[in-house]
């Protein structure tokens, strides 16, 4: 009987030992998989961010190139509007000169 009861006294304690490395396995599985999730989202933030970086730097060339347009154009009529003036300043010498 006594034999019986240490038999099933180890035998208990053999369970709990299992129980608690199995528990402590658990545990450990539990940590890495959070870990992993929160490894995960961090490189998931870092990708947003990067895009939204790209997407301001995508945004500031189109400004800059609209603004170069812009600047081109103004150009191209000051150039016009100065052509004309001469044009205009050549019929005024024409006429003082045909008139004097």
């Amino acid at each position: 009987a006594e034999e019986e009861l240490a038999a099933k006294k180890a035998e208990e304690e053999l369970a709990a030992k299992k129980a608690e490395e199995e528990l402590a396995a658990k545990k450990a599985e539990e940590e890495l998989a959070a870990k992993k999730a929160e490894e995960e989202l961090a490189a998931k933030r870092a990708a947003e961010e990067m895009a939204e970086k790209k997407r301001a730097e995508e945004l500031v060339a189109q400004q800059a190139e609209a603004a170069r347009e812009a600047a081109r154009r103004a150009e191209e009529e000051a150039a016009q509007a100065a052509a004309a003036a001469q044009a205009v300043a050549a019929v005024v010498e024409e006429v003082v000169a045909a008139e004097a």
